[in-house]
């Protein structure tokens, strides 16, 4: 698949320290209203750590978008046991709750587009109904995910939860 100037493909384990890094970028898409900790901080922090702790996992579905081949972006989604979700984007544990980030120089060029159509499209081949995310209110991503086809569902702590009905 391709996006603009970059090629997409399947994430594998090999892309865990990216997805740490894009995982960073997600948490913290606003840096001047929130001050990201220090990415060694972040990276013991085991509340979002656990977004990728393990990857490769049952339900784990990923992309990873590449420019000149460099890393530029990445997409997963994973499930949850209800036991162990986080509070944001969460609907149950047969709903993959899905992470998105793309570089700064490479944002508003499709490749963040790019990379959910295919996450969408390996989430229904896989046969899940639905998948979910959670966004700040101040995110510009949030039209993003709206143009893609995200609801507001639930509005708490600052975030959006917003499903993506996947038709199965």
């Amino acid at each position: 698949l391709i996006a603009m100037s970059a090629l997409l493909r399947t994430a594998t384990i090999e892309d865990t320290p990216f997805l740490c890094e894009m995982l960073y970028e997600a948490a913290y898409p606003l840096p001047d209203l929130v001050a990201p900790p220090p990415f060694d901080e972040f990276k013991a922090d085991g509340y979002h750590i656990r977004y990728i702790n393990g990857w490769g996992c049952y339900g784990d579905i990923g992309f990873i978008a590449e420019a000149s081949g460099s890393p530029v972006g990445a997409a997963w989604a994973r499930l949850f046991p209800s036991a162990e979700h986080p509070h944001g984007g969460f609907l149950g544990s047969d709903v993959p709750l899905l992470s998105i980030a793309v570089t700064a120089s490479n944002r508003a060029s499709g490749i963040g587009t790019a990379l959910l159509e295919a996450l969408r499209a390996e989430a229904t081949a896989r046969g899940f109904r639905t998948m979910s995310l959670s966004v700040a209110g101040r995110n510009p991503a949030k039209l993003l995910y709206e143009r893609v086809g995200f609801k507001d569902v639930v509005f708490d702590r600052g975030s959006w939860t917003m499903p993506l009905d996947l038709g199965n």
